[in-house]
């Protein structure tokens, strides 16, 4: 192997830990409608969603997207014609009664 090979080998994660990592788009519910938001998720079954800068969340079609112990909660949330839009559901953990 030669010398610039080698070189090359040991390098590469180096710099590529040290390049600036860039975050994923996700689509920002408040820039569309409430129906195009429903049916993303419809379409998708399960999609990351923005609701604002900061706050995202996993909406789901129906609780086959869940995990075995989850269910659905039904999901609000802010769009560009409704401040209120049902999406579909998130999967939350189910509580068990206690004995």
């Amino acid at each position: 192997m030669s010398r610039f090979a080698l070189m090359f080998c040991f390098m590469l994660p180096v710099v590529a830990a040290s390049l600036p990592v860039q975050a994923q788009n996700r689509p920002l519910t408040r820039t569309m409608s409430c129906s195009a938001a429903q049916n993303l998720v419809a379409r998708q079954g399960s999609i990351v969603l923005d609701t604002d800068q900061f706050i995202y969340d996993r909406y789901v079609r129906n609780n086959s997207f869940c995990l075995n112990m989850q269910t659905t909660r039904p999901a609000w949330v802010p769009t560009k014609d409704t401040p209120n839009c049902f999406i579909g559901f998130t999967c939350v953990e189910i509580e068990l009664e206690p004995w």
